[in-house]
This record gives C-alpha cells, structure tokens and sequence, in this order.
C-alpha cells in the first residue's frame, strides 16, 4: 500500500450516494485511469464533480478494488464538508492536491502550516523562516537541539535530534529511523560526496511510516539535503526541508509492455496474431517493488489431423496494474476461425478472423478457398492482418518504440499460408513469421510478441514470439534494484530495463 499522487488521472463514474465510486476503467481523451497509477489498497488524494450539477467532493479515498474508489475521509464538499449524496448522472473523478493538505510559501516565503504542530524550537537555526502556528525553539524532542554528527560511512541508525552528513562513496547507505518516536522528533541527512545518485541513501521508517506511507524512502538526488520531522501515527515521519532537489519519492517512467505472440494454424493456416501492445508513462514511488510477468509464446497448431484446432493464444503480460493480452491463434485446416486476443488471429479457409483489443491490436485477415489454392489469413497487428487469397495474407504490421533509444518495431502479425509453392503470406514487421508456402511457417522472433506464421502443409503452424517489458528509468533516479535478471543498458540521461521474463524493479 501506498499514497499516490499523479498527474492526469481523470475518469467518469455513475455512482450515486455516499458510498464507494465505480469508474469507467476508460479515462477521457489524453488522460489516465486511476487502474494505471495505483494498486489495490492505495490511497489519493481525490475530487468528485458532477457534470450536470454543483455537487462536489474532496477527500482521501483507497483504491479498494479493481476501478473502485472507497472515499475514505471527506476534506471539504459542497454539504458542508460532510460526505455528499450523489445524485444520477455522470460525475468526473479525478486524483488531486487537497488545498487543506498542501503547505504552500505565503508572500514572505515562509512555510504555511497546516494546524498547529507542537512546539519545535529553532535555536541553532535562526535563518530559517517559520510560519504561523510553529512557536518556540528548534530543539529536537529526545534532548537537546539539532546537532551535526561525524560523516557516516556504513548504514546506521539515526537518533532524533542529530543531522548526519552521510557518504555513500563505498556503497549503498541504510539509515534507520528511531523507533517509537515522539512528535516533534527531527533527523536531518545530508550527501557528503554528492553520490546519492549512484550509491542511494535508503531511509527506513523502523516500523513507523514516511510521508504517510510505509515503504523505506530512497534518496537518490546528488548533494540533496533532507530534513524529517515525526508528526503522527497517520503520516508518521514528513519531509519538510530539503535543497538543491527535486525529489519527492515519486518520479516518472516509461515503459512498453508486449503480451505474447500467438501460434499460427496448419494446413493453409492463419497466422498468429500479435501480442497486446500498450506504452505509456506511469509514476513510480521510491522504495516500493513493482513486479512484472511476460508471457510466452503461443504453440503452433498440429497438422496431422483434419480439421485441427488453431494456433494457441500467446500469454498475457503483467505490469503496473496492466495487462496485454497474449495474441490469438491463427485458424487450422476445416474453415477454423482465427483466435481473440491483444491482436486476432488470422482465418484458415472461408472463415473468420480474430478480433483484437481496443488500445492493444486489431483484427486478423480472413481466409479464403480460392482455386487452386486456398489461403490462410495474417494475423493481425497495430496494423490488420492481410486477407487470405491464392497466396496466404500477410502479417499485419506492428508499432514501432525508441524506448530503447533506438527504433524497434514490436507486434507483428504472423503470416497466412498457402499450398502455393511460392506465395505464403510476409510476416509483419515487429517479430511476426512468414507464413508456410506449402510447407511450414516461421516462428515470431522471441522477445517481440510477433505472431507465429501458418502452416502450408500437413506440418505444424510456427510458435509466436514471447512478450517484452521495457523500462526507460531516469538514470538520477535509477535504484539498481531488481529481481530476474533483466538486461539493464543506458541512453541518453536514462537508464533502460528489459525483462523477459518473470522480474521486479524496487524503485
């Protein structure tokens, strides 16, 4: 569980009452649903407007379920600060910054309180400005004012009170927060070396939370200086002083995930239709693990039986909350239909192809039974597969990423087959397989989600190409954490992470 905050999160609801809100699952246009940036058990900041009247909410809500928002503690609304009964209609929900929870700098620069804090002298700290409603002298509660301790070379814990210069020149720095505090408490760090970037701070809140959160809290900015205060049991330790940063433990990637490619159809199969392929940018909150799963490939349909089935459906690919959905098999030999999936698959002869998913692939080709030669489908892709003629349909093609840093195309469509000796359809551009002309097809290219190419004889059709999960993280805030081994390599000022398979990236 984590609290989240995220730009452009903006979808509809319909509910009515006080209770939990339902949303859409589909954001409005250039915008993101909540399904993107949070997981379950997650918090925001939230606002609730109707479209057609002037009700309106603003609370800390927990994303409680899948596209449910319980709205846990109401701020302000237009009943009074009181939860609002919603009426019919159509309501914008929307992830915001609650003005009531939001300290600001007035005309003087100084720090608006929110409330009253305890009293937290400033005796050694003259320079620093303090808002209304923080009286008397900085001194740390535990005893005695702030004070600067010796630099600190191995991970240590911390005692309210002190400001630790650390260094992480060696390696890696955990520091432990006291345990139990009282509010009030203060424990400031400093990057000695300017080295957080490549060797990270690592706060942990020793069973307390951070920032309202429970997971340790990494800084990674060089020559930041951070200063924490403990509140309460709610948030627990904030940070409220810090420079020459602009980390807040929430920072931006993007990445691209690809459901596997399907198996294509035997016997003037369909192609194989591509995996599922979305890219976009997310948040990503420092000290939390995000897992991932790629899937594999779908197998070829076997061609020693008449009719056969198709081609398997390529697997699904997990990440963020997100799912691609493997591709669908292309159609086998007795008019077999091709396969739903991220993309369709492609018809054997005279029958339908697959359908694809909106936002991840389009539909496959249809298969014919021209004479003298019937023709399998392609599979579908970004693009929709080629139809079946005398000569197999060609792969649909797939998007192209520079995620990388180079262009890569990914989600290919496999390529229809034929009986044809010369004229199995192409597979499309991004991993998918050429389709068999008169003998069997070829496999997508692993790693891509292309789709596997028909068969064009008794033979078996060829396996679809497995998923990918690209990251590109900025390399200031890349943590170096990850399970699963990805191939990890740099561009630019990023730093990019690919999985192909099973892994994990703590950011």
């Amino acid at each position: 569980m984590a609290f989240i905050t995220a730009d452009r999160v903006l979808d509809s609801s319909t509910s009515t009452g006080t209770g939990a809100f339902v949303v859409s699952g589909t954001p409005a246009a250039g915008y993101r649903t909540f399904s993107e940036v949070m997981s379950v058990g997650d918090t925001c900041y939230y606002s609730i407007q109707g479209q057609t009247t002037s009700e309106w909410e603003v609370g800390l809500g927990t994303y409680s379920s899948a596209n449910t928002l319980t709205r846990t503690t109401v701020y302000s609304s237009s009943n009074s600060g009181s939860a609002v009964t919603f009426s019919a209609g159509t309501k914008n929900v929307f992830i915001t910054m609650a003005a009531s929870k939001s300290p600001q700098l007035d005309p003087s620069g100084n720090v608006t309180a929110l409330g009253t804090p305890a009293s937290i002298a400033l005796t050694n700290a003259t320079s620093l400005p303090l808002a209304t409603g923080v009286t008397g002298t900085l001194s740390a509660n535990n005893g005695g004012s702030v004070a600067w301790q010796t630099v600190q070379t191995a991970s240590f814990a911390a005692v309210a009170g002190n400001a630790y210069p650390v260094n992480t020149t060696s390696a890696a720095i955990t520091v432990t927060l006291p345990a139990s505090p009282s509010a009030g408490a203060i424990v400031q760090l400093t990057d000695y070396a300017g080295t957080w970037a490549t060797n990270n701070a690592t706060v942990a809140p020793n069973g307390s939370k951070i920032n309202g959160g429970t997971a340790n809290y990494t800084l990674n900015i060089n020559r930041e200086s951070v200063a924490l205060v403990y509140l309460d049991a709610t948030q627990g330790w904030v940070i409220y002083s810090g420079f020459n940063s602009s980390s807040s433990g929430v920072y931006a990637v993007s990445y691209l995930v690809v459901a596997g490619g399907a198996g294509g159809g035997a016997n003037d199969g369909g192609g194989g239709g591509a995996g599922g392929y979305l890219s976009s940018a997310t948040s990503l909150v420092s000290g939390v693990t995000y897992s991932f799963v790629v899937g594999a490939g779908g197998a070829g349909s076997v061609g020693t039986t008449s009719p056969n089935s198709g081609g398997t459906n390529g697997s699904n690919t997990t990440a963020f909350g997100l799912t691609a959905i493997g591709g669908g098999g292309g159609g086998g030999q007795g008019g077999l239909t091709g396969g739903s999936g991220g993309s369709g698959g492609g018809a054997s002869n005279s029958s339908s192809p697959g359908s694809g998913t909106s936002g991840q692939g389009n539909a496959g080709g249809a298969g014919t039974n021209s004479s003298p030669f019937p023709g399998g489908g392609g599979g579908g892709a970004s693009a929709v597969g080629g139809a079946g003629t005398t000569n197999g349909g060609n792969g649909g093609a797939g998007t192209a990423s520079s995620i990388t840093g180079s262009s890569v195309t990914y989600a290919g469509g496999g390529g229809g087959a034929t009986f044809n000796a010369t004229a199995g359809g192409t597979g499309g551009a991004g991993g998918g397989g050429a389709g068999g002309a008169g003998v069997a097809g070829v496999a997508g290219t692993a790693n891509t989600g292309g789709g596997g190419g028909g068969s064009g004889g008794a033979g078996t059709g060829a396996a679809g190409g497995s998923g990918v999960v690209i990251l590109s993280v900025p390399t200031a805030n890349y943590s170096g954490t990850t399970t699963g081994s990805p191939t990890v390599t740099t561009s630019g000022s990023n730093t990019i992470i690919k999985f192909t398979a099973y892994g994990s990236y703590t950011a």
